[in-house]
Parts: C-alpha cells; sequence; structure tokens
C-alpha cells in the first residue's frame, strides 16, 4: 500500500474516532473563529447539525455576541503563544434555550496552505453543575437553618468534644461568641454544670449513633445554671466523626414543671390546712374530695359526708336559689359564683355558710367539676346582727343627743356629719360636703393652726383631743364650738381613723368672755387705784418728810442750841449740867431719827445721784447697819425709768432689803442690777432660813405683813414679774424683771406678779 493510501486510512480511522466518540464533543475553527470542523457529539451536546454549524461562528449559535469576541481572542492568543487553553469551564446555550457548561481544551494544529486550525475537546459538564448548584443551594439551606434555628445548633468532634460550629443561639445563651467557643469542648469552656450528665449522654451516644431529648445541667459563663435537652446525631464529615447536635433550653420548661409541682403541694397544703372547707365535685360522682374543715361544719365524719348530696344538706329554702345557680353554671352561662346560704349540720342546726363556686370545664365546655369553698360564717351572722342592734341604739343616742357627732376616715379625707352638726352650723343635711376640706372651709382662721396642731398630737403621741374653736354658720358668722375625739390606730400604730362629739358652748364662752373682761376692768380699775394711792404715799411721804425736816427737826434743833448756850452759861449746879447734858443727847438722837424718817420718806438721793446710784447707797447703808456681808453688781440704768417709776422700783428694793435684815437670818448676800435689750432685772438672794411659800404665798392664805403687798403691787404697776424661790432652810431669791416697753406705763390685765 501506497503513502497516500495509508495516509487516506490513517484519515478515514481519525475522523471515525472524532465523529464517533461519545462523550467529548470537538470543532475546528480558523483563525477568524468560523467552525470548519463538528462533530456528532456536538450535535448532540449543543442541538445544532454539522451542516447547520460548518461556516458560522459561536456566537449565533451558542455563545452571545461578547462571548464570542473574548473566544476569537483567546484563538489568537494560542497562535501567538503556540500554548493550548484548557481546560476552562464555559458556559453556553442550547439550540433549545436550555443552559449548559462544558469543560474545554482549545489548541492548535497545521492546516492547509499554512492557515492555522484550531481544536476544541469539550466535555458536557452540566449534570456536575447542576449537582453542585443543587449541593450548594442545600448547603446554603442548612446554613441558613442552623444559624436561624431558634434551637442551640452545633458541629463537634466526637474524639475530642471540641466544636467545630455553633450558631449564634447557641454562643449568645452561653455568654460567648462564636469564635470563643469554636476549637474548645464544655469542659474547656467550664459550661458543665454537673459533668456526670454529660458523661452519661456521651456514652448512650456512642453506644447507639444517636440521642434524643437527654437533659442535662450547664450554666452560662457568667454561672447561670440552666437546663438543656440534647438531640444529637453521628455524622461523617471530611472523613472524620462528629456530631450534630440540636439543644434546647428547658430552665424555663423545668421551673415551670417545678412551679407547677409546688403549686400542687400548696394547693394540698390548702386544701387540707382547715382555713375554710373545701369541696369537689363532680355532676356523675357527687362530693369526690373533702377536707376535715368541711366535715366540722357539717358534722359528719368524711365517708358519711361523701355520701350525702347537696340536696341533702342545704336548708329547704335556700335550695331552689341553689339549684338555679348550679343549673346556671351547667349551662356555662357562669364560671363563678358567690351565694350565702343557710346548711343544716348533722345534728339538724343551721349553719351559716359562704359558699364560692369554680366551674371546671373540658375543651367541649362540659362541667366537669365543681370546686367549692366553704366558709362558716355562723359566727359572723350574729356579730353582724349584734351590730345592726348597737347601730340602732347608737343612731336612737345621736338623735336624742344635743351634741354633733363626726367620724373622720384619715386615709380618704372623708367625714361623716350627724344631722345635729348640721342644725348647729345652721347648714341643711347635704349641703356641706362630708370631707375634712369642708371643716376647714369653717374653721375660723385664727383657730386653724392651733386645732391642726392638737389633731397631730393626738394622732401621732396620743395625746387627749380635747379642743375649743370657732365655725362659721350659715349667716356667716362664728360661733364656739368644743370639740372631743378618739383616734383608732392599726397594728403598725397607723391612725386610721378617729370620730368624736361637737358642743355648741358659744353661750358660755360669751360669758365666760363678758366674765374676764369684767375682771379685767376691775383689775385695770383697781392698779390705777393703787397707781393713785402710792402716788398719793409718796406725795403724803413728800410733805410728811419736808415737816419733819423743816418743822420737828428745826424745833429740835432749837432745843439743842438753847441746851448747848444753857450748858455754856458759868455756876450751873453738876446735877443740872448733868440734866442738860442728857437733855442734848436726847435731842440730837431725836433730830438723827427725824432726819432718817425724812430720808427714807423720801429718797432725795434718787432725784441728786440717781436710780442706779441711790440703790447701790441703800445696800451699802443696809450692809453696814446690819452684819450681813452684800456682794454687789449694778448696771446703769438711769435712763430707762422715769420719776416716778425709778421711785417705784427703789421702794421694792427698799422693801425688799428690810424683809431680808428681818427675817432672813442671813450672813450674806447678792444684789443684782442687770439690764439687756429686753427687760431690766433685779435679783436679791441671801443665805438665809427662807420660808414655806405654800403657807405665805399659796392660794387662800391670809398675808400678816405689807412688804410682799407692797412690792407685788409695785411690780404690777411697772408691768413686770416677780419670781420667789425659797424653801426651808434653802435661803430666799427674789428676781424682779420689768420689760422695758412696759415700764412707763400701767401694766396690761393679765400681766402677773408673783410667780410661785
Amino acid at each position: 500500500m501506497s503513502v497516500e493510501e495509508r495516509l487516506r486510512a490513517c484519515e478515514r480511522r481519525f475522523t471515525a474516532i472524532v465523529q464517533h466518540t461519545p462523550n467529548v464533543t470537538i470543532q475546528g475553527y480558523d483563525l477568524e473563529g468560523h467552525i470548519v470542523f463538528w462533530n456528532e457529539a456536538s450535535e448532540h451536546v449543543f442541538g445544532w447539525r454539522a451542516e447547520e454549524a460548518i461556516g458560522k461562528k459561536l456566537e449565533s449559535l451558542i455563545f452571545t455576541q461578547e462571548e464570542g469576541v473574548q473566544f476569537v481572542a483567546m484563538l489568537q492568543k494560542i497562535q501567538q503563544t503556540k500554548t493550548p487553553i484548557g481546560p476552562l469551564e464555559f458556559r453556553f446555550n442550547r439550540r433549545n434555550g436550555e443552559e449548559g457548561w462544558c469543560l474545554s481544551t482549545v489548541f492548535e494544529i497545521p492546516g492547509e496552505a499554512t492557515q492555522p486550525c484550531f481544536i476544541c475537546m469539550d466535555v458536557d459538564i452540566t449534570e456536575l453543575k447542576l449537582a453542585e448548584k443543587a449541593l450548594r443551594a442545600s448547603e446554603e439551606l442548612f446554613s441558613k437553618a442552623f444559624c436561624a434555628s431558634p434551637d442551640l445548633m452545633s458541629v463537634s468532634d466526637l474524639e475530642t468534644g471540641r466544636y467545630i460550629e455553633v450558631n449564634d443561639v447557641h454562643a449568645r445563651l452561653l455568654g460567648f461568641r462564636r469564635h470563643e467557643m469554636i476549637g474548645k469542648s464544655p469542659t474547656e469552656l467550664g459550661i458543665l454544670d454537673n459533668p456526670p450528665d454529660y458523661e452519661a449522654y456521651a456514652r448512650e451516644l456512642r453506644a447507639t449513633g444517636r440521642v434524643r431529648d437527654f437533659e442535662v445541667r450547664a450554666r452560662t459563663r457568667q454561672g447561670k445554671p440552666l437546663t438543656v435537652s440534647i438531640s444529637a446525631e453521628l455524622v461523617q464529615l471530611g472523613g472524620r466523626t462528629c456530631v450534630l447536635r440540636v439543644s434546647r433550653d428547658v430552665t424555663a420548661r423545668k421551673a415551670a414543671e417545678e412551679a407547677l409541682r409546688a403549686s400542687e403541694q400548696r394547693f394540698r397544703g390548702y386544701f387540707e390546712m382547715g382555713l375554710v372547707g373545701m369541696a369537689i365535685a363532680c355532676p356523675d360522682e357527687g362530693l369526690v374530695l373533702l377536707n376535715d374543715r368541711i366535715c366540722e361544719i357539717f358534722g359528719y365524719p368524711r365517708a358519711e359526708l361523701a355520701s350525702r348530696t347537696w340536696t341533702e344538706l342545704t336548708r329547704p329554702g335556700d335550695l331552689a336559689n341553689d339549684t338555679a345557680m348550679f343549673r346556671r353554671a351547667a349551662a356555662g352561662e357562669v364560671d363563678d359564683y358567690e351565694v350565702e346560704k343557710q346548711l343544716v349540720h348533722k345534728d339538724g342546726r343551721i349553719v351559716h355558710a359562704r359558699i364560692i363556686g369554680k366551674t371546671l370545664r373540658d375543651r367541649e365546655g362540659h362541667v366537669q367539676c365543681l370546686v367549692a369553698m366553704v366558709q362558716d360564717i355562723t359566727a359572723r351572722k350574729k356579730a353582724e346582727d349584734a351590730l345592726r342592734r348597737s347601730e340602732e341604739r347608737f343612731d336612737l343616742a345621736v338623735r336624742g343627743s344635743n351634741d354633733g357627732i363626726w367620724d373622720w376616715k384619715i386615709a380618704t379625707g372623708e367625714v361623716y356629719f350627724s344631722p345635729r352638726i348640721h342644725e348647729l352650723l345652721h347648714c341643711l343635711p347635704g349641703g356641706s360636703p362630708h370631707r375634712v376640706e369642708s371643716f376647714n372651709a369653717h374653721l375660723h382662721p385664727e383657730d386653724h393652726d392651733r386645732t391642726w396642731a392638737a389633731i397631730r398630737s393626738h394622732l401621732d403621741d396620743r395625746v387627749p383631743f380635747d379642743v375649743e374653736y370657732r365655725l362659721r354658720t350659715k349667716d356667716g358668722q362664728y360661733r364656739w364650738f368644743r370639740c372631743r375625739g378618739q383616734a383608732v390606730w392599726d397594728d403598725a400604730g397607723k391612725p386610721f381613723r378617729m370620730a368624736g362629739s361637737l358642743t355648741d358652748i358659744h353661750d358660755r364662752k360669751m360669758d365666760e368672755e363678758s366674765l374676764r373682761q369684767a375682771q379685767a376692768d376691775a383689775l385695770l380699775a383697781r392698779q390705777e387705784f393703787t397707781q393713785r394711792l402710792i402716788s398719793a404715799q409718796e406725795q403724803e411721804r413728800k410733805r410728811i418728810a419736808g415737816e419733819l425736816h423743816d418743822s420737828l427737826g428745826q424745833d429740835l434743833s432749837l432745843i439743842k442750841n438753847r441746851i448747848q448756850l444753857a450748858l455754856a452759861c458759868n455756876g450751873l449746879p453738876p446735877a443740872v449740867v448733868n440734866h442738860l447734858e442728857a437733855a442734848s443727847k436726847i435731842a440730837t438722837d431725836s433730830l438723827n431719827e427725824v432726819r432718817n424718817l425724812a430720808h427714807h420718806l423720801r429718797p432725795l438721793p434718787i432725784e441728786q445721784s440717781g436710780l442706779t446710784d441711790s440703790l447701790e447707797t441703800l445696800v451699802q447703808e443696809v450692809s453696814e447697819s446690819s452684819a450681813i456681808h452684800f456682794d454687789r453688781q449694778f448696771e446703769n440704768v438711769d435712763d430707762l425709768f422715769p420719776g416716778e417709776q425709778a421711785t417705784m422700783l427703789y421702794r421694792i428694793a427698799q422693801e425688799a432689803l428690810n424683809n431680808l435684815v428681818k427675817h432672813s437670818q442671813a450672813t450674806a448676800a447678792s444684789a443684782t442690777l442687770q439690764r439687756d435689750l429686753h427687760c431690766v432685772r433685779l435679783r436679791i438672794e441671801d443665805n438665809g432660813r427662807g420660808f414655806d411659800k405654800g403657807s405665805v404665798l399659796g392660794p387662800g392664805t391670809t398675808r400678816t405683813g405689807i412688804g410682799l403687798t407692797s412690792i407685788d403691787e409695785r411690780v404690777r404697776m411697772l408691768g413686770g414679774s416677780l419670781e420667789i424661790r425659797t424653801g426651808p432652810g434653802q435661803g430666799t431669791s427674789l428676781q424682779l424683771e420689768i420689760p422695758l416697753h412696759e415700764a412707763a406705763g400701767v401694766a396690761p390685765a393679765n400681766s402677773h406678779a408673783i410667780d410661785i
């Protein structure tokens, strides 16, 4: 066979191989991308016959215009570099419009007349791409489900227990971030509250390959305890055995179950506690559950009571109402009801009871059972009856009383005013709101603070409440009332109610005011009389002192002088001389006495030296004329008292010192005169024998001397106060306090003198 024949035979074999390769598409292209060869596999894969494809470009068959341009550029690159390209994945469109994928390799082979020829060999990978796409979709769906699941999702290595992946819910519940958990085991993370639980779970998983609803106690990163229910299954990932775990936080459910158990225990405890009678009855079975208290109420043993019906236990007069109520409950009209009825005790007596019923229904609304709480209210009924009778008696007493009655609910401010109070205020019942504000509106403004201070003292300190105040009547006039009340306090000591009476004392107060005014007028008249009397006494003292000094004093001086002239004569017998000298001495003593009397009757030093020096001189003279040592401290008060008031203060000190010398038997004394912005204080104290104030100054005692009376009157006229502190064997302290604004006039009617 010649070479040409062998070559043609080889071409035929090659063409047969290329044409009939079923899984590989082979095409030939020139440099411009025109198809020069198209095998049968290409027809099958792309949908175009060879005669339709040859001479055309791919953009008119399976590529877009842009993809066709890119394919020609690739051919040119191969021609330039002499290097095949591939394998590459290409997307194409079949003739029927379906999308396909192929894995292609393109290379250059020699062509005729030195024209390059390119061969493209493709493997159809459309099914592989679709499988990969489905796998990606499945993986994406699993990932979304894994991440979005409300449950705790995780994948971990079976051997090490370390997490490969966890969802955000899992990490967030335990207090971690995902990256903090991945690569670590529960033990390393410290989230196992009871490791033996987890070990038991792991053993069961290894033994069976799966675990369902296994509860493990865990704790969060912050130490909060959790209970987790785990469902897990072994899976193979990348050639290693892993655990796909779905967990659920059942802490709340476990707490609810525990709460339910505790509730059931509490119910059983309450049911059997015996505070009230309790029974559960079913429509078909009657009483199915009873407690001891209901047996006590009816007087039956438990077994005997369970055999009774409500009809037998109910007083016939209440049976119709009770039956109607049960029928309404059975018909679904009511679920809860409350009635008071009369039951029949085993011994035949009537028991008053309060019954609260609750119907329990199934899903269709049929009554399954009735739970009844039965409370024996016989004692309460008797108490209510007694209270009713008491209230009737009280109402009669209130109506027959001349006083008004009030009752104040402190928390709400509501006040009950009896009809009599409205009569006292000349108002119609209901004319004023029954509020504490209404009382304030009628209360005289000058009495408001004093009245509420008394109320607060009673509520806070439980001081008895008895106060007098003025209330405005309907005609706008104020009348005097006496109010007495008593509060009620709770166990914590907080007052919650106060009630009392209101008495009209207006006429009495007016009489008392008239009496006080008369007494004040009489006192004022007495003070004015006393002032005029003392003034007259001072004038008379001045007159007598002048007469003693000018008349009797001059006469005594003349007598003394005459005697001295007689003694100057020579030749007088000794007896006569003796008589004349004795008479001269008597005249001298009498003259000195007259001068002393004149001095005391009219203290000239006040006019000459002032009040302060006169008082100091007086104390000095008393000290020198007695055996009493005086401590003195005097502040100047000459500018505070005019002449008559200065004389009064001098007379007070003079009388007090006279009393001290005559009665105290003291060895030491002190006299202090002080002043400040408000008053002048004169204090005279001694260490003498003192006296019993009650017997000398007490009410009803008769004063035997004029000393304290004179002091008292003068103190009143100066508007001051006198305090005497003494006792047998304790010495005496006399303190006079004269307000500066009162010193120049007659004291007001309510001024006081001696404080005992």
